[in-house]
């Protein structure tokens, strides 16, 4: 039991959609760098290091895009799991009964 009027305050904890973002990054960030990489493929002049074929090059693109996109969609998808604050302390007992009500989704 716990009495309505010695509420205060209300936090609801949203989860993380680390994961979710991680997984969209992943995908448009290989896409995006594997099509650059792809058109904008020049054959090797001789230089000491180069990737020998346009389908290596796009598979590098592929490759680091990926793994930026994982980086970069998992901080977004942090960022959107926020948590929500109600503060109740200064609200009568009806009004904070009615506000819980309204976030528990009752």
């Amino acid at each position: 039991m716990l009495a309505v009027s010695s509420i205060v305050e209300i936090k609801r904890e949203k989860q993380s959609k680390f994961w979710a973002g991680a997984g969209i990054g992943l995908l448009a960030g290989a896409a995006i760098m594997g099509t650059i990489a792809s058109a904008t493929y020049q054959e090797s002049d001789g230089e000491w290091f180069s990737v020998d074929s346009r389908g290596m090059q796009t598979l590098g693109g592929v490759f680091v895009g990926g793994i930026a996109g994982v980086v970069v969609g998992g901080v977004v998808g942090m960022s959107l799991g926020k948590d929500e604050i109600y503060s109740l302390a200064h609200k009568s007992p009806r009004q904070k009964l009615s506000m819980i009500n309204t976030i528990a989704g009752w």
